[in-house]
């Protein structure tokens, strides 16, 4: 057989007496099967741009230690000012006595709790959703507050329906504004979610860093006694040694995950292996409408042996290597989001000018292999996408009905 470059030009010249050649060769099933793999290889090669984001996309261990400094930051910056804010509270109910500054227990009022919500704040469904893990919250007192800003008469139907006291829904709201957080890390770690709970690790250490300012805004309306405080004080400070833990146990279950030749060479074998696949991925998808089509063919008129049609149908993989930024996907994790998207859209225009070179590659190797009309060429693939893309799945879809409705 010629050149294998040289046919191969030829066949994308859509050359009549290329595709006769093939047909009556000996070696034209070696040459197809050669040339399907090469185009579709080609075509694969995208997926090594994807490789650079893969080798700088940070391990989960990576991402432990980067949220263990975090947390250590906060521990050192932030959880002193908020211990500062907590003790000045404190000294603040003994100096100016409760009744000035924060009142006594029998004196909080739904305004002070209103107050208190919305400077946290907190929607009326997620209060609903609090006041319920106390007490069952009827349906329609949610359907009657639900997307409404917290108010004093929202409180006041709240604690008339439920049955709670003022002083019992302070309570509600302070261990959910101090702890809520962290115990949601703890139940995220007990079912064994490791990436959900690193990223709720992070979220939970922004949402714990509050200026003194902050903090007084929210838990003064709750009028706290020096007692709360300083259980309030003792919260905050355990908060890191919580998440620290919860951190040495998500590292150690990912040593113990990690592979043995170590993640990022993984990550290249895995992109390997999706290289090498693209034949039998291509083929898988295509391979069952060639033979739809086959059958089409020979229903209209089609002279071609089974092997004659596979043969030449399958040159038509010919511009596959036009699909190069197909395989590459979305490339912005390393690259300007600009160029990643025009490589996107270089994708979508190449690999447009590819299905329709293959079309039309298909449509002649047809017409030549079965000896009729390119009309009939055209047809035999229409009524082969029409069988296998929306009759099957309509025979599908009533055999399932006939199976399990009778």
């Amino acid at each position: 057989m010629r050149s294998f470059l040289s046919t191969y030009s030829e066949i994308l010249l859509l050359r009549g007496e290329t595709f006769r050649f093939i047909k009556k060769s000996r070696a034209a099933v070696l040459f197809a099967l050669l040339l399907f793999v090469v185009a579709t290889l080609l075509g694969g090669c995208g997926v090594w741009l994807r490789l650079p984001g893969e080798m700088r996309r940070p391990l989960i261990s990576e991402q432990i230690e980067r949220t263990s400094n975090l947390v250590a930051r906060f521990d050192r910056s932030v959880t002193p000012t908020i211990q500062e804010s907590l003790l000045a509270l404190s000294a603040e109910n003994l100096s100016f006595a409760i009744g000035e500054l924060l009142p006594p227990d029998e004196r909080v009022t739904a305004e002070g709790l209103a107050e208190a919500a919305n400077r946290a704040g907190t929607s009326a469904i997620t209060l609903l959703n609090l006041v319920n893990q106390q007490v069952p919250v009827p349906r329609e007192l949610v359907d009657r507050h639900a997307g409404q800003p917290v108010t004093a008469e929202m409180i006041d139907d709240i604690l008339t329906t439920t049955g709670l006291t003022p002083v019992e829904m302070r309570e509600l709201m302070l261990n959910a504004a101090v702890s809520g957080s962290l115990g949601y890390l703890q139940s995220q770690e007990a079912a064994g979610n490791l990436e959900s709970t690193i990223t709720n690790i992070q979220e939970a250490v922004v949402s714990l860093a509050l200026t003194p300012e902050r903090i007084r805004e929210i838990i003064v309306p709750l009028g706290l006694s020096p007692e709360t405080v300083e259980r309030l004080s003792n919260q905050v400070d355990q908060g890191p040694n919580i998440i620290q833990d919860t951190l040495g146990t998500a590292q150690a279950a990912v040593e113990r995950l990690e592979p043995p030749l170590g993640v990022r060479f993984s990550r290249f074998l895995n992109l390997l292996g999706t290289w090498l696949a693209t034949p039998f991925t291509v083929a898988a998808m295509y391979l069952p409408l060639l033979f739809v089509v086959f059958l089409v063919a020979r229903a209209l008129g089609g002279r071609a042996t089974i092997v004659e049609h596979l043969v030449l149908a399958s040159l038509c993989a010919a511009p596959a290597f036009l699909f190069f930024f197909v395989y590459a996907g979305n490339l912005s994790s390393y690259i300007p989001i600009t160029t990643a998207y025009t490589i996107q859209i270089a994708a979508r225009i190449t690999g447009l000018i590819g299905i329709a070179w293959a079309a039309v590659i298909l449509i002649k190797t047809l017409a030549i292999a079965h000896d009729f009309s390119y009309a009939r060429a055209i047809a035999s693939v229409g009524l082969a996408y029409v069988a296998v893309y929306v009759i099957l799945p309509l025979v599908a879809l009533w055999a399932l009905r006939f199976a399990f409705l009778g």
